[in-house]
């Protein structure tokens, strides 16, 4: 392969070539030496052949490999032993770490022993001279190793450093609801502490910089149809229609659009109205926004860690909040640091009755090209070989462009398509959706809560049966309340 670099063409020509054979470089080689002193006035050339050796490169992509595949060996330096083959652990087997027994200190610190170590007298000498430190993190707890350069300080540094003496260390940063484990390594003389919990409030409450974010009708306007509202739904399309109304999920895309007017590079930049007690969002006019988010809790869940964040809308003159965003995402074999389990949440159960409505959306070739245009231009919703190379058969549709048609059809069935009842939502990504795939809604109202109806909802495509949007759930204003 080889590109040329437009930018330099009236100066120069550089080019950079991609072979699977070395041995193919030198024909190249060959070919742009002589043709170029053959076939052009006034070629130039530099005769430093080094710039044209071919060097081996590295392509990798990440991807998640199962444990069993990948067997884990530990050497014995000494060569005394012979290696020890472990089995990979099925990540539903690997559980909350049990509370190790803490190994504290059976006499005190001497400091007579730092006369065999350090000149007789009183001598001022860096702390490294004396003790080595690492420290790491797993989750919400911290790791500290200390060791010793000599051996003979090594019974000083185990009585010296006790659970008690970390903890006073550490000062205003210990709280009583942490917990600290102590073990020695005596033949690497060295002391190890984990203290549980004590970055775990370093996430949980953590606010992410502001986002700065603006709209205009526009945007209002391309976002409905990007996710399918139908022209009987003039209020949420036409601009001068006298109930011109955002669609109640336009903010979810405002932190990927930002203040941006056109297209940015993805990769390398990478409301509700009229229910009681919630301000109306202002579709007419644009206002001075930012999208705040912050850290809710990060737990531990054994073979995965779960991250849940909270989003907010919020008008950065008056302080006014239009709407919340709730997100969790999943780590998958990030768990089993020792962290906080966090709150159970059972799983939606789908009713087995009739559903009391259906919304089926047929998806085209261009519904994700067209989706993308409200902010989210991540080229794996564009373009078929970074799909693939993703993993998957070509480019996909954004998880959100199937949640944000399942709250469409939802809030048509079962509210009007009145944004003013539409008061939450909520589902579980399950499974991709490919540009063309149908997609079935299918919603049952389960109680109420107050003047609100409790809907349960899952999608699923058409086509094959899988399920796109699982846990599905919304609170719509009762068509009987007053708004």
């Amino acid at each position: 392969m080889i590109r040329a670099r437009k930018q330099l063409q009236r100066r120069s020509s550089a080019f950079f070539a991609q072979g699977t054979r070395a041995e193919a470089f030198d024909d190249f080689k060959r070919a742009v030496f002589y043709n170029g002193l053959q076939g052009f006035c006034g070629f130039h050339a530099g005769m430093d052949w080094r710039t044209m050796v071919p060097r081996p490169y590295v392509k990798y992509f990440p991807a998640l490999v199962q444990q069993d595949k990948v067997p884990m060996v530990v050497h014995f330096i000494d060569g005394k032993k012979d290696a020890v083959f472990i089995l990979a652990r099925d990540a539903k087997d690997c559980g909350q770490v049990p509370t190790q027994p803490t190994d504290e200190p059976k006499r005190a610190a001497s400091s007579s022993i730092m006369g065999k170590i350090f000149p007789p007298g009183m001598t001022r000498r860096p702390l490294r001279d004396l003790v080595l430190a690492r420290s790491g993190d797993k989750g919400g707890n911290a790791n500290i190793g200390f060791w010793v350069r000599d051996e003979s300080a090594y019974a000083w540094l185990q009585g010296y450093l006790t659970s008690q003496r970390v903890k006073e260390l550490l000062g205003d940063d210990w709280d009583a609801k942490y917990q600290i484990e102590r073990c020695e390594f005596v033949n690497l003389q060295a002391v190890h502490f984990v203290i549980k919990g004590i970055l775990q409030d370093g996430a949980a409450g953590y606010k992410y910089p502001p986002i700065k974010c603006s709209y205009n009708r526009r945007d209002v306007l391309l976002f409905a149809n990007a996710i399918g509202v139908p022209k009987d739904s003039l209020h949420l399309l036409y601009e001068l229609h006298p109930a011109f109304a955002a669609f109640p999920t336009f903010p979810i895309n405002l932190a990927f659009k930002q203040t941006d007017q056109d297209i940015f590079d993805f990769i390398a930049r990478t409301t509700t109205g009229g229910v009681p007690g919630v301000p109306p969002f202002d579709a007419q006019h644009g206002l001075d926004l930012e999208v705040r988010g912050r850290v809710i809790g990060v737990y531990d869940k054994g073979g995965a860690m779960i991250l849940e964040a909270e989003q907010t809308l919020v008008d950065a003159n008056t302080g006014v909040e239009y709407t919340k965003m709730a997100s969790t995402a999943f780590g998958i074999g990030q768990g089993g640091y020792g962290g906080p389990r966090g709150p159970t949440k059972s799983a939606v159960s789908i009713p087995a009755t009739t559903p009391d409505a259906v919304h089926v959306y047929h998806t085209t070739e261009t519904t994700a090209l067209l989706y993308r245009l409200c902010g989210d231009y991540n080229p794996m919703h564009a373009d078929e070989e970074f799909g693939k190379r993703a993993g998957f058969q070509g480019s996909i549709l954004h998880g959100l462009g199937t949640w944000n048609i399942a709250a469409q059809g939802l809030l048509r069935e079962m509210g009007g398509s009145d944004p003013r009842r539409f008061k939450s939502f909520g589902a579980r990504f399950k499974s991709v959706v490919y540009p063309g795939d149908t997609l079935v809604t299918r919603m049952w109202r389960v109680g109420n809560e107050g003047n609100f109806d409790l809907i349960l909802f899952e999608t699923v495509v058409k086509e094959d049966g899988r399920v796109a949007l699982s846990n599905g759930f919304a609170k719509i204003l009762q068509r009987d309340a007053k708004l």
